[in-house]
């Protein structure tokens, strides 16, 4: 099930829609070197890291969960909160000045009763329309949201005319997780094609689901991802495919892939794994292999084949080897009105065996881009 839910679609929203491709597509000169890029490793400080970063032209705040409700339903969630520059600095002191446009993705998965219903909607910055704030995790559009509380814990609020979802989440790892190198992860060979990228990766998970009309009192593990850049995205790049895992004995795991227009994996593709305790190791692209089995799902609506199962093995910090599917095959995210994308993302499981023995078991979220036409650079800003 698919509703658009955009209130404006006879005003403003298609007026930003618009602005929005035109620059993201260069038809409106933004010069990349008015804005910084992602070159070297920076410190990260938080709780300010949590908080937008105006230098750089791209950002999302990003967060998915597998629940269960008290009476053992089971749902999927994804919010993402996008910011896009199109302005490289303030000219004025005017809250009503356009200098970013705000983007929002959003789906539930209803495992039971096999029904998928998604979100998107955009807004240019002002009071009470969309912003982040600058010290700390204070991301909103229209009365959706993701904070962080003074004691530590997130907080999402999002609202559709199909769901609502009042979700709390408390961090499992004693500190966040910095990908690629110390937090700068490459996307491709050339200097700036990365993005600063880090991750609250095991959220303790409480909270409810309105859907329906019924009213379901949810827990689970959720991930969060905040990453910022500009322009990191190549010519040659197709898409990507990205995993994250929830995995039984208290480790999680994130990869991704980058897919070049050849069939080609790029050499910039990578992965952190994460141990029980919070510490972390970085994978390379030759320390792990991503492979899709030849079963596909095509889309009914819009034609597009996904491959939805999959194979990891990991060589280090440990044997790993896991199969992946999907929870449910319908999850993809139409959102052209926004980002003229369509890309599939949903919530996956786990099974396998780890140092070749022992039985390993997980869940997780598999995000799929580029497999109906290639991002290019124009679509850096949609995850």
């Amino acid at each position: 099930m698919t509703r658009k839910n955009l209130p404006y679609e006879s005003g403003i929203m298609p007026i930003l829609t618009l602005l929005f491709l035109l620059l993201s597509a260069g038809f409106i000169s933004c010069p990349a070197l008015a804005w910084q890029q992602a070159v070297k490793p920076r410190p990260f400080s938080f709780p300010r890291d949590h908080g937008q970063h105006e230098n750089f032209q791209t950002e999302w705040w990003y967060i998915t969960g597998n629940l269960v409700a008290d009476n053992g339903q089971s749902f999927g969630f994804q919010s993402t909160i996008f910011r896009r520059g199109i302005r490289e600095q303030k000219t004025t002191d005017n809250p009503w000045e356009v200098r970013d446009l705000y983007l929002l993705h959003t789906s539930l998965s209803d495992f039971s009763q096999q029904q998928f219903y998604h979100y998107q909607d955009a807004s240019r910055t002002g009071p009470s329309l969309a912003g982040a704030g600058s010290k700390t995790l204070n991301s909103w559009i229209k009365g959706n949201f993701i904070r962080q509380e003074e004691n530590k814990t997130l907080t999402l609020h999002c609202q559709t005319n199909d769901y609502t979802l009042g979700l709390s989440f408390t961090p499992g790892y004693p500190r966040p997780i910095l990908h690629g190198s110390r937090g700068l992860s490459h996307k491709g060979a050339e200097a700036g094609q990365a993005s600063y990228y880090y991750s609250l990766p095991r959220l303790l998970t409480r909270g409810s689901i309105t859907l329906a009309g019924k009213h379901y009192q949810v827990s689970g593990l959720s991930w969060y991802d905040h990453e910022f850049a500009t322009n990191q995205l190549g010519k040659n790049q197709q898409g990507w495919d990205w995993i994250s895992l929830h995995l039984d004995d208290g480790s999680s795991l994130m990869i991704y892939q980058m897919r070049q227009k050849t069939g080609e994996i790029s050499p910039s593709s990578s992965g952190t794994f994460v141990f029980a305790d919070g510490s972390s190791e970085h994978l390379r692209r030759s320390d792990f292999s991503l492979t899709p089995e030849k079963r596909r799902w095509k889309s009914p609506d819009t034609g597009i084949s996904y491959p939805l199962w999959w194979r990891l093995k990991l060589k280090k910090p440990q044997t790993l080897e896991l199969i992946l599917r999907p929870r449910m095959v319908s999850q993809e995210m139409k959102t052209v009105e926004t980002t003229r994308t369509i890309y599939w993302e949903g919530g996956i499981m786990a099974v396998g065996h780890q140092q070749n023995t022992k039985t390993i078991k997980g869940e997780g979220y598999l995000e799929l881009t580029g497999y109906g036409k290639a991002l290019g650079m124009e679509n850096s800003a949609g995850q």
